[in-house]
């Protein structure tokens, strides 16, 4: 069977981003994690 989306938001176009709020880009760089969890990874 199918179900019906609950909302269907609007778009205009392919980059349409006007159903997202608006962030301010970060200017800072997080931290470096130098506990090595991810060695192995």
């Amino acid at each position: 069977g199918t179900l019906a989306a609950p909302y269907t938001p609007k778009v205009e176009h392919e980059v349409d981003t006007s159903n997202f709020d608006y962030f301010p880009e970060e200017s800072t760089e997080p931290e470096d994690d130098l506990t090595g969890w991810d060695k192995e990874f």
